[in-house]
């Protein structure tokens, strides 16, 4: 399956841990509306595309963002670079 963009009407969720689903598609800008959004483990899925440089608008809040083991292409966004809570970036075996 997919992430649906009606993911955005989740507004209080602070964790989304949806590794190893088999998900295929982009991953939809409307994450980043969630902004209480602390950990997006989207590891070990069939993700492909960008990383929307609208995951930089969750400064306030996201620590953990694991997006290993996609099908994840071109450059990682400068906006990332404005996640100042962020601990944890994990990008590995992407194209």
């Amino acid at each position: 399956g997919t992430i649906p963009p009606e993911i955005s009407n989740l507004t209080s969720l602070q964790g989304l841990n949806m590794d190893h689903n088999h998900l295929l598609g982009t991953m939809p800008p409307e994450i980043a509306s969630l902004t209480k959004l602390q950990v997006v483990n989207l590891n070990h899925n069939q993700l492909s595309g960008t990383i929307p440089a609208e995951i930089g608008d969750l400064t306030a809040s996201l620590q953990l963002l694991n997006l290993n083991l996609n099908q994840l292409s071109g450059t990682i966004p400068t906006a990332l670079g404005d996640l100042t809570n962020l601990q944890w970036l994990f990008l590995v075996e992407n194209r």
